[in-house]
């Protein structure tokens, strides 16, 4: 089931009923990866803290001694051919220019255009 803002929002409200008493760890760890979420859909970590009705500096602490995410043993990885080049010229000019896969009517057109 999907957390919505407003789960997270009640959870917090209802969890922080005393001065000083921190917030559950599955909540705060339900917030962090809300946050991560929105920072990812590119909303600012201070819209997310309004959002949230915490505050940015909470939000930050939070984050900093959240236990690292363990990186997966396999990640996903698409292989593609590399496409060989037209032509196995290289021409080096001037000033380092350097014109790779040009077939040879590429560069007389080229020099013709050049000079």
């Amino acid at each position: 089931m999907k957390t919505t803002i407003d789960d997270i929002r009640t959870a917090l409200v209802r969890s922080n009923e005393g001065v000083g008493r921190p917030y559950p760890a599955r909540l705060r760890a339900k917030v962090l990866a809300h946050a991560e979420q929105r920072r990812r859909d590119g909303v600012a970590l201070e819209t997310i803290a309004a959002e949230l009705g915490v505050a940015v500096t909470t939000l930050r602490k939070w984050k900093r001694h959240a236990p690292a995410a363990a990186s997966p043993a396999f990640c996903e990885v698409e292989i593609v051919s590399a496409s060989a080049p037209t032509s196995a010229l290289v021409v080096h000019g001037p000033a380092g220019l350097r014109i790779e896969g040009a077939t040879i009517a590429d560069i007389a057109e080229l020099v013709r255009r050049l000079a």
